[in-house]
């Protein structure tokens, strides 16, 4: 048989693949609701079409039946009553937007920018709600930077920002939208390259926190970037008490000042970051990537006094550079059972009498402290752990022995410890 009639024979036209997705909704629906089971099944069936439609038509060149079957699969999604407690939403909603990204990358004769983007602007009047309309607007915003559709898009924003006028200045509604629209607005304004100072004022329009960010980012790109430096500054304060929101403007800062070679600064932060994120390697890595072989078991002697004593963020880095004596004293410190358990190859073998006096304690704790058999069990994972450790056999029997002892009538407990 031919190679192309093969081919042909398995492609599926699009009413095959649209009647397909109908049934997938049909058939996961317990009258119209899809509890977290059905959604988890959907979200399979859903994704594993939209994979194969992908492969088929991108393929043979059908750019446009791929696009509107991701958009159809896209509305119906959107418009499906679910518990989509698992993340359901966010990963259907990822696997779309790859498939229109790759169309838009594509560039198909077939279908062009303006087409697609005609199409986003008409389901952002309320059909699609909630997480999947923010999904459209970073879509449109991240894409159709020709100038003429920059045009559509401001203009569209404008009309959004018209629709609630009428509506109460407080309003949650108008508010939400206002501010989403112009910040949509704003880094239209900067892609268009419009005058720094009127992009300055027009950010003073919009009370949404993450305008500075977007702000300061435009500053960079106009090549301001002392403006942009102040603005991740004033952030950071304002953030103090959010360490995850300071650490991330700090990071930002951090590849500020690596990217305009202001290496002393950029050192200096990249410092900060890594002692507040012990826990974080990247940075540790950045930090080691700085010097040279010769250099670096000088700095990071210098860096080691400075990590806190008992905090296991510092755990990696320690084994990572064979400083186990260090890790073992971190660990007996912390009273950490869980990281002595991670590094039992190399600890175990190093410092067994203090691995095991470590432990011994913990499972005194637990013992204590277990009134249930979840608990049991993991004062018996704690017992097999010294049995593992050299010279810890014999320890581990008589904690047994002693166990059963002192607690008789916790006959769940014997049960597990004999189980050893």
């Amino acid at each position: 048989m031919p190679l192309m009639l093969l081919k042909n024979m398995l492609t599926m036209t699009f009413n095959e693949y649209n009647n397909d997705l109908k049934s997938i909704f049909l058939s996961c629906s317990n009258r119209g609701w899809y509890d977290w089971r059905a959604t988890g099944i959907l979200c399979d069936r859903v994704c594993n079409l939209l994979d194969m439609a992908k492969r088929d038509m991108f393929s043979d060149g059908r750019d446009v039946e791929l696009f509107e079957l991701s958009c159809k699969a896209f509305i119906k999604w959107s418009k499906a009553e679910l518990d989509d407690s698992n993340g359901e939403t966010q990963y259907v909603a990822r696997i779309i937007t790859d498939i229109w990204d790759e169309i838009y990358q594509r560039r198909s004769k077939d279908i062009d920018h303006d087409t697609m983007l005609r199409w986003f602007l008409k389901n952002l009047n309320g059909t699609v709600i909630d997480y999947l309309e923010d999904c459209l607007y970073d879509f449109i915003g991240n894409h159709f930077d020709e100038p003429n559709l920059l045009e559509k898009k401001y203009d569209f924003l404008e009309k959004k920002i018209d629709s609630v006028s009428n509506l109460s200045n407080d309003d949650w509604e108008k508010s939400f939208i206002v501010n989403r629209c112009r910040l949509a607005q704003l880094d239209i304004l900067a892609k268009q390259q419009k005058p720094i100072d009127m992009i300055r004022a027009f950010a003073e329009t919009i009370s949404w926190n993450e305008t500075k960010e977007h702000l300061a980012e435009i500053e960079l790109v106009y090549g301001y970037v002392e403006k942009a430096i102040n603005i991740y500054k004033d952030l950071i304060f304002q953030n103090a008490k959010n360490d995850f929101e300071a650490t991330k403007y700090r990071v930002r800062l951090k590849d500020i000042y690596k990217s305009q070679e202001m290496t002393e600064d950029y050192i200096l932060l990249l410092k900060e970051l890594l002692l507040s994120n012990l826990g974080n390697m990247s940075f540790y890595h950045e930090y080691k990537e700085l010097y040279a072989e010769d250099e670096w078991p000088d700095k990071r002697d210098e860096l080691f006094a400075l990590f806190p004593k008992g905090n296991s963020g510092a755990d990696g880095i320690y084994h990572e550079e064979g400083r186990h004596d260090l890790l073992m004293d971190n660990i007996e410190v912390a009273n950490d059972s869980w990281s002595l358990k991670r590094y039992e190859k190399e600890l175990f073998a190093k410092y067994p009498e203090r691995c095991i006096l470590l432990l011994v304690q913990e499972a005194d704790k637990q013992a204590a402290r277990a009134d249930k058999r979840s608990r049991y069990r993991y004062l018996a994972d704690t017992i097999k752990l010294i049995k593992r450790c050299p010279g810890g056999k014999e320890i581990a029997e008589e904690l047994i022995l002693k166990y059963c002892e002192m607690y008789p009538r916790r006959s769940a407990m014997i049960e597990e410890l004999r189980r050893i």
